[in-house]
């Protein structure tokens, strides 16, 4: 193999190798074993229809603690659903 494609490879190997390090700083684990990134945002919602069937639902929630309900499902994109502790279910 040439002298060129060796460093080109070379030089490819070790800026993965950068990725990943400053990729695993980012990460954590908290005290319930879920990965938690540090200084990214997370980003976190109430499951389903939930807002939908609530009293609140005409109500701006996006001020309340989602990041400190319980997490019932993480999507594929990061976007975690929680259980809102605000909901309560219209009743008819």
């Amino acid at each position: 193999m040439s002298h060129v494609f060796l460093t080109i490879l070379a030089l490819l190997a070790i800026a993965m190798l950068v990725l990943l390090i400053v990729g695993a700083c980012y990460l954590y684990v908290d005290d319930l074993g879920e990965t938690i990134e540090v200084g990214r945002e997370t980003t976190y919602q109430p499951k389903g229809g939930m807002c939908t069937t609530c009293v609140h639902k005409l109500r701006d929630c996006s001020a309340l603690p989602f990041e400190d309900m319980q997490v019932v499902k993480v999507y594929s994109d990061g976007v975690k659903a929680v259980r809102c502790t605000d909901h309560i279910r219209l009743t008819s």
